[in-house]
């Protein structure tokens, strides 16, 4: 028997929203020619195209809030003065996918049921879906189907974004000067020996985070994960710019460093370097690697 729900309402699990695609070539059709120093550039881009559409909508919701807090004001004059890049010092990063976040529990918890909500918010990609309910007033998820009245778009994005406003206050402080992105999307960079107890100083130091699911930058956090949404949990470990002119001498980084075993000096080596979207000479010519060889190891 087919579903009366999910044969009128188009439902996938497993697909993201062409945000980074979409990016990508306006930034390369965005210059007229290209060098190594633009393809860094694009390689590290982090403007959060997902929230274009969807911030008017919450602002224009928000306008109509019943006697807002001071500290409500400031978050929204954080999202009206937001400028969409998810650097590290970001405020309206953390108000938009904070709000992005409650929103998307208010919404879905009633249409799936307890196993079905678990099952949601479990795959990685399904909640992509939360952009299409947003620019759609009309679209069922919003009413609350265990209550007599008919919830509205306008009174879910309010509910949410007071709820987001309260928690990041619990969390940070209420100095929203505090409730910076970086902080609220820690980059965790786990080695796989440092998952087991006592092996913790495989693990590189937990720093500020940037960049979002969809931005070119990609730092991938599951909204599913009750206990940690905004973790990042994948991100481009390892990044390169061939200069073809040139192949012998291009740039490379990887957020580990050239060793893996913490006893080298190597290990996490080029950590700060990677954050920082920066990368390291890579040398191809076999002369130029044994003029600067440091030993030998024999296997």
């Amino acid at each position: 028997m087919q579903d009366p729900v999910f044969s009128k309402h188009t439902f996938h699990v497993d697909s993201a929203p062409p945000y980074r695609v979409h990016r990508i070539g306006a930034l390369l059709k965005g210059t007229a020619k290209h060098d190594l120093k633009s393809f860094i550039q694009i390689q590290r881009d982090v403007k959060v195209m997902r929230a274009l559409p969807l911030v008017p909508i919450l602002l224009k919701s928000l306008k109509s809030l019943s006697t807002p807090t001071a500290l409500e004001k400031q978050a929204i004059a954080a999202l009206k003065s937001w400028d969409f890049q998810s650097n590290a010092a970001s405020v309206g990063t953390s108000v938009f996918f904070k709000t992005y976040a409650e929103v998307m529990k208010l919404a879905a918890r009633d249409e799936f049921g307890k196993r079905g909500f678990r099952f949601f918010l479990s795959q990685r990609y399904s909640t992509n879906v939360v952009d299409l309910w947003w620019k759609d007033a009309a679209n069922p998820v919003w009413d609350n189907s265990t209550t007599s009245a008919k919830e509205t778009r306008t009174q879910v994005l309010q509910q949410g974004f007071r709820r987001a406003v309260e928690q990041l206050k619990t969390k940070f402080g209420g100095d929203i000067k505090k409730w910076r992105w970086g902080i609220l999307h820690r980059l965790d960079v786990k080695h796989l020996f440092g998952r087991r107890a006592g092996l913790k100083f495989f693990n590189l130091p937990l720093s500020e985070g940037f960049g979002t699911p969809a931005t070119v930058w990609k730092s991938h956090f599951n909204l599913g994960n009750a206990k940690a949404p905004f973790r990042t949990v994948a991100g481009p470990v390892f990044r390169m710019v061939v200069n073809t002119g040139d192949i012998a001498h291009s740039f490379w980084s990887v957020d580990t460093g050239v060793s893996g075993w913490p006893g080298s000096k190597h290990f996490g080596d080029q950590f700060k370097l990677w954050k920082k979207g920066k990368l390291a000479p890579m040398v191809y010519k076999w002369s130029e690697v044994l003029a600067d060889k440091q030993g030998t190891w024999v296997l």
